[in-house]
């Protein structure tokens, strides 16, 4: 027969065991960085990626940070992020809107930003070229592919234009990725080195790739937190 002590020892296991889960959550965890071709899925796998592990999502959202820190308009940090080329044309909107944050300075501010962000990791990093920042063993660094053909009618479906307008805006987004990864980290394109994991979605579903993921992550930093997504939710304890 339980006394009322024994009760009050179980219940402060179970208080002690939730304090240290609670403890364990807080505890900032190695990011994801997560390349992916255009129109291969990869921000799908992102998403569900950081809906999972309840991490942030960082895609865009890096300009609005920036554009907040830099104290400058969001859509000009656009043009210095997807149209660094076109010089002529970024030095006639700072001059007409009073900015003075150079290609340079856009650089400098990109790359402390991303710096920080893999630093204090339980973060989804979507682009921007964080991938040749990432060091290994200290994030994941994920490579989503996919054929062209599946790619242009993805990108057809998701933006409800035709397959031949598809391609054309794949195209255009391909040379202005490959023009940003160009300028700001002297390359067009990661090699395989700079991944730990690549998966191509013409053969894997989007849920496939995310599990994949995850277990390449426990396998590499051995999160406890992982572990128990990947093995399902637990039948509570009785005490």
């Amino acid at each position: 027969m339980k006394t009322l002590s024994d009760f009050v020892s179980a219940y402060s296991r179970v208080l002690a065991r939730r304090e240290e889960e609670e403890a364990r959550r807080q505890v900032c965890q190695p990011p994801i960085v997560v390349s992916r071709q255009v129109g291969s899925g990869g921000h799908l796998v992102a998403e569900k990626l950081a809906q999972r592990l309840g991490f942030a999502l960082c895609d865009k959202q890096i300009l609005d940070e920036l554009a907040t820190r830099a104290k400058v308009p969001r859509d000009f940090l656009e043009m210095l992020d997807e149209r660094p080329a076109k010089a002529l044309e970024l030095l006639g909107a700072s001059l007409l809107r009073g900015v003075g944050l150079t290609p340079e300075d856009y650089e400098r501010l990109l790359k402390s930003g991303l710096k920080a962000l893999l630093k204090l990791g339980s973060v989804v990093i979507v682009g921007r070229g964080a991938i040749f920042l990432a060091e290994p063993r200290k994030a994941l660094r994920v490579r989503i592919v996919a054929p062209r053909e599946l790619r242009i009618r993805n990108l057809a479906q998701r933006l409800n234009v035709s397959a031949e307008e598809a391609a054309h805006r794949l195209q255009l987004i391909e040379k202005e990725r490959a023009e940003f990864l160009r300028r700001y980290f002297n390359a067009e394109e990661a090699s395989a080195e700079c991944f730990d994991i690549a998966l191509n979605t013409e053969c894997l579903t989007i849920d496939d790739c995310v599990e994949l993921v995850l277990r390449t992550y426990e396998k590499l930093f051995g999160c406890p937190s992982v572990k128990e997504i990947l093995e399902g939710p637990q039948k509570p304890k009785h005490v």
